[in-house]
């Protein structure tokens, strides 16, 4: 009977053990799904400024994809005042596999000025290739190894610990053309936009094609400097001038450092 007894025991030790560890396990994750650096339902809304004057509308969006829990829908959709000179009706999707950390397909419809480009990219993992599709045409290469389209990139970038003076490098196939992408984290900088005060991270990508802009000259993003880095403010140069995008409002994202 003792020794039942102490088997009693220490079966009742073994599995208050285990409910301590599974405890500390779901707290570890719990903790860790918190430090997210982005999730599905974070939109964020961005006031195009050129020069003084406000020309147009950027959303940043994540959502979920339907029957696949590891894949996320990332868009960029911009368009200018109807009253700016130039004309602006753009919108860029990416289905993001999150657990691979890389791009399944991109659709891009971009109308910028007199630019129009409409294309469908399917990136075939498997066969080591990239198929895009424009204008009824099918066009196929080599693709990058775990490369992610442009868009895809930036919320990779997010989720990186950025430090001043080091260079970040991420594999990119936008449509055709891959490369490796080169990012500078230049410095450190506090900015105020329309939706308040965050010091941030000064960085500057190298592009090599014309990505989520179509641009000329140097590219500037200023990422709040915490486990997030949400993109707060861009500086770029179009074919007019030099536009400069900030942040409005944010949705879907926890209070971060300001």
């Amino acid at each position: 009977r003792r020794g039942d007894k102490g088997i009693r025991r220490r079966a009742v030790s073994f599995r208050g053990c285990v409910f301590l560890l599974a405890g500390l396990l779901l707290s570890a994750l719990l903790s860790a799904r918190a430090r997210e650096a982005w999730r599905p339902g974070e939109r964020l809304t961005y006031a195009v400024k050129y020069g003084p004057i406000r020309a147009g509308t950027s959303i940043l969006e994540v959502e979920p994809v339907e029957g696949h829990p590891a894949w996320v829908r990332l868009s960029l959709t911009s368009r200018s005042a109807g009253w700016f000179f130039y004309r602006v009706r753009s919108r860029i999707e990416s289905i993001f596999d999150r657990s691979r950390n890389v791009t399944v397909r991109t659709v891009k419809n971009q109308r910028e000025g007199d630019y129009h480009k409409a294309i469908e990219v399917e990136y075939e993992r498997e066969k080591g290739k990239v198929v895009e599709k424009s204008e009824g045409r099918k066009h196929t290469t080599r693709l990058v190894s775990e490369a992610r389209d442009v868009l895809g990139a930036l919320y990779d970038l997010r989720t990186r610990k950025l430090k001043p003076g080091t260079t970040v490098t991420i594999p990119v196939q936008d449509g055709l053309v891959g490369y490796r992408l080169p990012i500078k984290i230049l410095r450190r900088e506090t900015v105020r936009v329309p939706a308040g005060r965050f010091s941030c991270l000064v960085v500057e990508p190298k592009m090599e094609s014309e990505g989520v802009f179509v641009r000329r000259g140097r590219l500037l993003i200023w990422l709040t400097d915490d486990e997030r880095h949400i993109p707060v403010r861009v500086r770029t140069m179009i074919p007019v001038g030099t536009v400069v995008v900030k942040l409005e409002r944010m949705e879907g994202v926890e209070e971060v450092t300001r």
